[in-house]
């Protein structure tokens, strides 16, 4: 009888997990075989009982849950946000401007300075915040009568430090040999040399026509015959 039990036994070692169910005992455990366990492995339950499974078995995969994604800390410090720097505020300049000329001038022909005579101008300037244009108020002192004008001045290659510019102007005057006030106009070509935003020095060649005054049949509009070329060299600078 135990030689038969063997070879039965035997016989179903050679077939790999020959139970039913994976979980169900080698049928050499189950005999108590001892070290007849060839295609099985052990496992233990919880309560730490011990049976066998196939070692063709594979338990079914645990299902893998998606790692949860942690709402970022409400804690977290935002790197300082960069502002821009402000931009820088325009350069105010002076409106108001001051100008001492002295110089000399010929008259009553242009004939060259060769009989010049001496005179003195003061200028008030007017300009805005920014461009050329500028207006002038000029009293002019010469040995042969005053004068006093209204002129408009533009300033090219404003914001350069060299700036050549032209004037026209219209005023009144007082000159011999007849005292009386008669019109003038007068066109000028100039060029400031700005040291500074508020502080130039400037040339000026102006050319001047007189009227005729109240003499002659044209009631002061005639344009006379005397005639006065100036050159003026001198200093300005603007406040306010």
């Amino acid at each position: 009888m135990l030689p038969l039990a063997t070879s039965v036994f035997a016989a179903l070692l050679g077939q790999s997990c020959p139970t039913p169910s994976p979980y169900d005992p080698p049928p050499c455990a189950a005999a108590k075989v001892p070290g007849c366990l060839p295609g099985y492995r052990p496992q233990f339950d919880r309560s730490g009982r011990v049976f066998y499974v196939c070692n063709s078995y594979t338990p079914p995969a645990a299902s893998v849950q998606p790692a949860s994604v942690q709402p970022a800390s409400q804690n977290v410090v935002s790197p300082p946000a960069v502002s821009a720097a402000p931009p820088s505020p325009i350069e105010r300049r002076g409106h108001v401007g001051l100008v001492l000329m002295p110089g000399f001038s010929a008259y009553p022909r242009y004939h060259g300075f060769d009989d010049s005579k001496a005179e003195g101008q003061v200028v008030l300037e007017f300009r805005g915040s920014e461009g050329g244009a500028r207006v002038r108020l000029t009293g002019e002192w010469v040995s042969f009568g005053k004068i006093g004008e209204i002129s408009f001045k533009y300033d090219f290659l404003e914001g350069f430090f060299f700036r050549p510019w032209l004037a026209i102007g219209a005023g009144i005057a007082s000159i011999n040999p007849n005292p009386g006030v008669r019109a003038s106009a007068s066109g000028s070509v100039g060029l400031d040399l700005y040291i500074s935003r508020d502080f130039f020095l400037t040339g000026e060649l102006k050319g001047r026509v007189f009227t005729a005054g109240t003499e002659g049949p044209a009631h002061g509009l005639a344009i006379s015959d005397r005639k006065q070329l100036s050159f003026l060299a001198g200093i300005g600078f603007y406040f306010f």
